[in-house]
């Protein structure tokens, strides 16, 4: 296994935390409804933003 040194803020684990919500789907499908709820589309519009964000900045740290 090869570890990457990365550095993350609090508000970043935060929300790496927050995104494993949205992988209880599969593995705990009585969750969906609750997931449901939560993400319309003002919601998700916002953590897809912040993903592309998360994932540019971890890209860039590997460089």
């Amino acid at each position: 296994m090869v570890e990457a040194n990365i550095t993350l803020t609090n508000d970043d684990r935060n929300f790496m935390l927050d995104m494993n919500t949205f992988q209880l789907e599969g593995r705990y499908p009585d969750y969906l409804d609750m997931i449901y709820k939560k993400a319309n589309r003002i919601f998700a519009s916002s953590i897809f933003e912040e993903c592309e964000q998360k994932r540019k900045y971890l890209l860039a740290q590997l460089q």
